[in-house]
């Protein structure tokens, strides 16, 4: 079964166990072919590329968000949470954490983050991050932890109770 996926950047084709993904502009094209190439283990796997025509084939990302069960969205929350935390130290936005949901997969054990195109140089995912899960519940927090680092495992234990009920 194909699925075809259309966005305001790109156009995804989704097949068996690949997602074919062809961007309308060279630029966004670049940059996420820049950031799979990193290779972390939360990045589908870049099997192809092609400059020319703007296209690369990666790995199918698994189960979105929306479709999990209640564990497995508390899993994959936590597990994000931490990926963020690892972002911020390596110095690369993800620009998608505000509204994180349709970004977020689950393939096994593996959390797997889509759509690296918008992503650049900074910091700033956790903080996006908690205040989606959280709201304003977790907003000083979030500030404080900018700030001083100290304040990740507070931060940590409210998002885990809130992250709990959101699940």
């Amino acid at each position: 079964m194909v699925v075809v996926i259309s966005g305001k950047h790109s156009k995804v084709i989704l097949y068996k166990n690949i997602a074919i993904k062809q961007h309308k502009y060279k630029y966004n094209y670049l940059k996420e072919k820049f950031f799979l190439s990193k290779r972390f283990w939360f990045m589908p796997k870049l099997l192809y590329s092609d400059d020319k025509k703007l296209i690369l084939i990666m790995e199918n990302a698994g189960k979105p968000f929306l479709n999990l069960k209640p564990w497995e969205k508390l899993y994959t929350l936590i597990v994000t949470f931490f990926i963020m935390v690892f972002l911020d130290l390596i110095k690369i936005k993800k620009e998608e954490m505000h509204r994180p949901i349709k970004h977020i997969f689950l393939k096994g054990p593996r959390v797997i983050l889509i759509d690296w195109e918008r992503s650049h140089i900074g910091k700033g995912n956790l903080t996006q991050y908690v205040q989606f899960v959280c709201r304003d519940k977790c907003k000083d927090l979030a500030k404080k932890y900018k700030k001083n680092p100290i304040y990740l495992l507070p931060l940590f234990i409210r998002f885990l109770v809130l992250a709990k009920n959101l699940s």
